[in-house]
């Protein structure tokens, strides 16, 4: 836990019961300040403002000092053992990497790093030139290169990002430049999971279409991002002609609908099914393989789950008032409301919560859990074996984990949110606030 505590003029931070500085203050000359935590929680990096500019402090260790940080530049990699964020000094700006500066530019912008941590690009500005740079090395020069969007394949092995010259947008993979578009979205930008396919959507004029292999798709008014199915030998987006959605799959449309829901298409686990959910009349309804299934007032947006058998699919609706779980052949219900489900990383088990009345409560596995004031969203340890969730009576919180409920707070901090997770041997982190006091609480399952 890393927590900051004023001292006189100045800040210093508490970093497991550790006291690091003082500082004039934390945070780059934007604003941006608190410590950052890497993803397995093992280390921490924050900039601190002294005498001589700013410092990078990393596991109590100072890098630095420099004029400037940049704007929350800090980054770490997916495996926690990398570090980056861009500096300046002179008139320039450079990206530090594992403490070790790069080469130095007019500008830089925040690092990104490939999922498997072996490779780290960013943009950077030369002479009013932009390009990626790629574990230290420049690519080609465009007007502009945006980080935002810039994608790793999912194994690491290729990087996409979108470029500007002369006014025309291109996709430059692995840096190789494709065809030119009036504009690219960079947020699109989606690889397949085995990393061989890349989609992304365009504009030719005022319409709007998508690339998939290099290849541009009919043009529509618009079009949703590219989903690739999990064996990545398919594909899917909805796209809009007029008033009407379309699903298209593997470029082939099928039947049009008044509406589509905010979520993108689902494949099966086992690539073979398709999922989307769709209105006509203002009646939603859940088209699977082309075959549409019941109408209801309304589907829940994000609940469209396969089971792990590829051969049912669970999704929350509404129907007069009244909430209900279609799963698979099955419904359960009706409720006063419903939460998500979530399911276990294996797929065997399921849980939601239910509203009954003023009630609140947790369905696992069909079995209904103790009733409180109020639940919030489950949550299954790595192995599946353990569920957790936050429960209220009157004014304290607690956290219920496998039907046992803990010690009592005022307030739960961030769950849900990285905040409050199982570790690796089925002990429960979270933050939780008792009086002034800003407790770290690590629960043990029954």
């Amino acid at each position: 836990m890393a927590i900051t505590v004023p001292y006189g003029q100045c800040v210093m931070v508490i970093v497991d019961g550790k006291t690091e500085g003082p500082y004039d203050d934390l945070g780059a000359r934007d604003g941006t300040s608190g410590p950052l935590f890497s993803p397995d929680s093992q280390h921490v990096a924050y900039i601190a403002k002294v005498a001589a500019g700013f410092e990078v402090v990393e596991d109590g260790l100072v890098q630095g000092p420099y004029i400037g940080i940049g704007l929350k530049s800090l980054t770490f990699s997916s495996v926690s053992q990398q570090l980056a964020y861009f500096a300046g000094v002179s008139g320039s700006e450079f990206e530090v990497v594992n403490g070790q500066r790069g080469p130095a530019y007019d500008a830089v912008d925040k690092a990104k790093f490939s999922p498997d941590s072996r490779h780290v690009v960013y943009a950077a500005q030369k002479d009013r030139r932009w390009f990626a740079v790629l574990d230290s090395q420049p690519g080609e020069a465009f007007d502009d290169v945006l980080i935002r969007g810039m994608s790793f394949s999912p194994d690491g092995d290729h990087l996409a990002y979108r470029a500007v010259a002369g006014g025309q947008s291109h996709m430059v993979l692995d840096g190789q430049a494709e065809s030119s578009y009036d504009e690219i979205d960079p947020d699109s930008i989606v690889f397949s999971a085995d990393g061989r396919r890349l989609s992304y959507v365009i504009r030719r004029g005022n319409q709007w279409g998508q690339v998939v292999d290099g290849a541009a798709s009919q043009l529509y008014d618009k079009t949703d991002y590219v989903t690739f199915s999990p064996d990545s030998q398919h594909y899917a987006f909805m796209a809009r002609r007029g008033s009407r959605w379309v699903l298209v799959r593997d470029g082939q449309e099928g039947q049009d609908y008044d509406q589509t829901a905010a979520t993108l298409p689902l494949f099966s686990p086992d690539s073979q099914h398709l999922a989307f959910v769709a209105a006509r009349a203002q009646r939603w309804l859940v088209v699977v393989d082309g075959h549409e299934q019941p109408e209801y007032d309304l589907i829940g947006a994000g609940t469209l789950h396969f089971n792990r058998d590829s051969q049912s699919l669970s999704y929350g609706v509404m129907l007069k008032g009244r909430y209900f779980l279609e799963l698979g052949s099955q419904q359960r219900g009706p409720y006063d409301g419903t939460g998500t489900p979530v399911y276990s990383p294996d797929g065997r088990s399921m849980a939601y919560m239910v509203q009954a009345g003023q009630t609140r409560y947790v369905m696992a596995n069909d079995q209904a859990l103790e009733k409180y004031d109020s639940v919030g969203q489950p949550l299954y340890s790595p192995d599946g074996k353990h569920l957790a969730y936050p429960a209220q009576l009157g004014s304290q919180w607690f956290v219920v984990i496998d039907g046992q409920s803990g010690k009592r707070y005022d307030h739960l901090l961030g769950f849900n949110v990285d905040s409050a997770f199982f570790d690796g041997a089925g002990m429960f982190h979270f933050f939780a606030q008792r009086a002034t006091m800003l407790l770290r609480v690590d629960q043990a399952p029954p």
